[in-house]
């Protein structure tokens, strides 16, 4: 994602947020319609026994971005938010870098059921992205590349589902910029562990 000044930069972040909001609504009705139609998506199970993970009192404090900001500059917090529901527990931290922003989403639910949003929203993006499966990444996580939003990595494990994405301010995206995001879920994850 590119930008070219500030009013860009928070009509891009509202956008991406209604993108994220607008597909969770469609992706887990679908989800619940008809969990196994597609036989190119891989639905998740959840495991015989579920890691528990703790919801963040402050939504940036609960990201762990060590290896991120030891290769990005000039790191401030433009955002967070934390939305309590009786379902989950939303934490939403967007940072900027010097020439980057970064949107970290953590939902915590009450029960072990992360694999649905998951599942839902992996279907959701098969449609119309290449996804990329990382193994050992929680109990199931993918990446993908959106042509406005930039590179995105979604997992989920136990009662925790996580996706962060990161994009570029000015000039032309660094495809490098991609191998940031896995070890940030993984710490992340790491931090979050009850």
């Amino acid at each position: 994602m590119r930008f070219n000044g500030d009013i860009r930069k928070s009509v891009a972040i509202a956008a991406m947020t209604l993108i994220c909001a607008a597909a969770c609504g469609g992706a887990t009705k679908e989800a619940e319609s008809s969990p196994a139609s597609s036989p190119a998506v891989v639905q998740s199970s959840a495991p015989a026994v579920a890691a528990v993970y703790r919801a963040p009192k402050k939504a940036c404090d609960g990201a762990d971005t060590a290896t991120m900001d030891a290769k990005l500059t000039n790191r401030k917090i433009q955002r967070e938010d934390v939305t309590t529901t009786k379902l989950s527990t939303m934490a939403s931290c967007t940072l900027a870098y010097k020439n980057n922003i970064v949107i970290i989403q953590m939902e915590v639910y009450a029960d072990p059921i992360a694999n649905i949003m998951f599942d839902g929203f992996k279907k959701a993006e098969a449609k119309s992205s290449t996804l990329t499966d990382i193994p050992g990444l929680g109990t199931g996580a993918y990446s993908y590349v959106d042509e406005l939003t930039g590179p995105h990595v979604a997992a989920w494990d136990g009662n925790l589902y996580i996706t962060i994405v990161i994009g570029t301010l000015f000039g032309e995206p660094d495809p490098a910029a991609a191998d940031l995001l896995p070890p940030v879920v993984a710490a992340t994850m790491t931090k979050l562990r009850g």
